[in-house]
């Protein structure tokens, strides 16, 4: 099996991180971030498209300025750019009904630095 290839991560001041990486034709986010680390109590998020997907939802994202792409094995990610400040944020859902966990992030890129 190939080893992923990281083509974006964006890591927290003390750990944790959201890394975007591609194995064949598979686009995988992976998002492991400390919520409260005295209690080590962590938001954890997977999802995994395929390259078409992942693409199709990056061309929406530089287009309109947001798109949606599924999680898995529920929930999903939001992106939204701000339009010239090199900000995406980053929404995420574990589920799309409620109770659901969620979190929101600033990540430090442009749509075109997410791209494969």
């Amino acid at each position: 099996m190939p080893r992923p290839v990281v083509f974006f991560t964006h890591a927290h001041p003390v750990e944790g991180s959201v890394i975007l990486s591609r194995t064949g034709d598979a686009v995988e986010l992976r998002v492991h971030w400390p919520i409260d680390r005295s209690t080590d109590e962590w938001f954890d998020f997977a999802a995994r498209w395929s390259g078409e997907t992942f693409e199709h939802r990056l061309a929406e994202l530089r287009e309109r300025g947001a798109t949606r792409l599924p999680g898995h094995p529920g929930g999903f990610a939001d992106l939204t750019a701000v339009p010239g400040a090199g900000r995406i944020v980053l929404h995420l859902a574990t589920s799309e009904a409620y109770p659901r966990d969620e979190l929101r992030l600033i990540l430090p890129a442009d749509p075109d630095d997410l791209a494969p």
